[in-house]
């Protein structure tokens, strides 16, 4: 028994003693560790409240982008719609343009063309004429012809105004030539 009572003193003291000197490190350094964990979860919920900001503000942010780019694609649609409705109208007002020049060449080419066939029908008409004047008239003939066809001309020539003097000279003048 006293071997029971040695061992459960000894026990004792050695309890009290590890008591002593291990729950006071033991404590604090429970302490400093929970000291620790507190601070770390402090500044897990300060990151935490941060990165919800940061991802409220990239919301916000992605949010105005994206009315951005909508204003964007809605200016640019526009501006398409636009320059479509000019180049249409350019294209419109070319064709109405070249329209109007092939009009105009056309109405030249018509007026040359009349212009041509009635030279020819002159030159047709003064070549027959004037084989018809050597074949059928005399000299005489042919000079009061002249004569006549001269004052048609001067005649035709001269204002409207000053027709009739031109026509009394024209007959004076044939009738000293005979």
């Amino acid at each position: 028994m006293d071997s029971i009572i040695a061992v459960i003193a000894s026990f004792s003291i050695f309890i009290i003693l590890a008591y002593r000197l291990g729950y006071r490190r033991s404590m604090k350094a429970l302490d400093d560790k929970i000291a620790t964990i507190r601070q770390t979860l402090e500044e897990a919920a300060k990151a935490r409240e941060a990165a919800l900001q940061a991802v409220t503000q990239e919301r916000r942010r992605y949010a105005s982008i994206g009315q951005e780019i909508d204003l964007t694609i809605n200016r640019a649609e526009e501006q398409a719609l636009s320059l479509r409705h000019q180049a249409f109208q350019e294209l419109d007002d070319l064709v109405k343009k070249r329209h109007r020049e092939a009009e105009q060449m056309i109405n030249r080419l018509h007026e040359e063309a009349v212009r041509t066939l009635q030279e020819e029908a002159t030159a047709a008409t003064l070549a027959t004429f004037e084989t018809l004047v050597e074949k059928e008239f005399t000299a005489a003939q042919h000079e009061a012809l002249n004569e006549k066809s001269l004052a048609k001309i001067a005649e035709q020539l001269k204002p409207k105004s000053q027709r009739p003097i031109a026509a009394k000279r024209a007959r004076s003048k044939s009738r000293f030539a005979e």
